[in-house]
């Protein structure tokens, strides 16, 4: 500990930072409080936390557990596993094959009505099966992918999840929640 020559104020030189007491106007340098003494932060700008966000991938932030869905599910039993884990996307497999994906948007779309459509009867549209309205043309990523592809993809096609798949192996799954953690944390650590 060392104290200032003209206020007396204590101040310690440390690896982490400088606590310096400031007798003038802080010049612009970013400072706070710390026990009646000004201390320099080295700061950097806000935006720096992007440059860590582009080299961040897939496989660190996705979902490693996947639950899956077969092709004869129901839509009753589909729409009981949507209540029950609040997930809005499921990947639809068969023999340990991905062969699209069903979401809360397929579910829904059953139920939207055209004069183009007749309206079926609501048993009727529940004992359809995940094969009558699955997304068999669907966006996947590999573990190695950066999430600003991901992010890029997301927003892109307005999608929430997205499978990523590994030597044609599901090997887990990115969703928004994934990429706007990632966000945070390389913002924590600027």
């Amino acid at each position: 500990m060392r104290s200032h020559p003209k206020t007396g104020t204590l101040w310690s030189l440390d690896l982490d930072q400088i606590i310096i007491c400031i007798l003038r106007s802080n010049g612009g340098e970013p400072t706070e409080d710390v026990g009646g003494c000004r201390k320099a932060r080295k700061l950097q700008p806000r935006w720096m936390f992007v440059y860590k966000f582009l080299e961040e991938m897939v496989a660190d932030y996705m979902t490693r557990t996947v639950k899956t869905v077969t092709r004869d599910m129901t839509m009753r039993k589909l729409q009981s596993m949507f209540n029950e884990d609040g997930f809005n996307t499921y990947p639809v497999e068969e023999n340990s094959h991905i062969l699209g994906v069903v979401t809360k948007f397929d579910f829904l779309d059953c139920f939207a009505f055209t004069p183009a459509r007749m309206v079926p009867r609501y048993d009727d549209l529940m004992n359809r099966t995940v094969a009558d309205v699955m997304t068999s043309e669907f966006i996947y990523v590999n573990g190695e992918t950066k999430l600003t592809r991901v992010l890029q993809l997301m927003v892109e096609h307005r999608i929430r999840s997205i499978p990523v798949i590994d030597q044609d192996r599901l090997t887990g799954i990115i969703s928004r929640e994934d990429v706007m953690r990632a966000l945070e944390r390389c913002a924590d650590c600027m």
